[in-house]
């Protein structure tokens, strides 16, 4: 397992590349996550801006999904879109998971 230094004298995993021959994917990124979830001190939150600039068919939409299960009792996954979530996320959307927030709920009033 290897490590490098966040410049701020933490040690980060980095073992995390891709995975070996005939690995899930699905189990790399959730140990990923699973992972951070125990480094980051709770409540912490992950910020993803300007989500609806990635293609339709980014790897993203599923990292997220994964990283959504495995992060909902310690941290929170917050993307800010213009557009509709993708159907990756329409699961979490369907149980709850996925809140949204849309320009009515956000506009400023006096």
């Amino acid at each position: 397992m290897g490590r490098r230094s966040r410049g701020d004298g933490a040690r980060v995993r980095s073992d995390y590349g891709a995975a070996p021959a005939g690995a899930s994917h699905d189990r790399t990124i959730r140990d990923f996550f699973l992972d951070l979830g125990t480094r980051l001190k709770s409540p912490f939150y992950l910020v993803f801006n300007n989500y609806h600039e990635l293609p339709p068919d980014s790897a993203l939409h599923d990292i997220l999904r994964i990283a959504g299960d495995c992060l909902t009792t310690r941290g929170q996954i917050i993307v800010l879109s213009r557009l509709e979530p993708p159907p990756p996320l329409a699961r979490a959307r369907l149980h709850g998971d996925l809140v949204l927030l849309d320009g009515s709920q956000l506009a400023l009033t006096l």
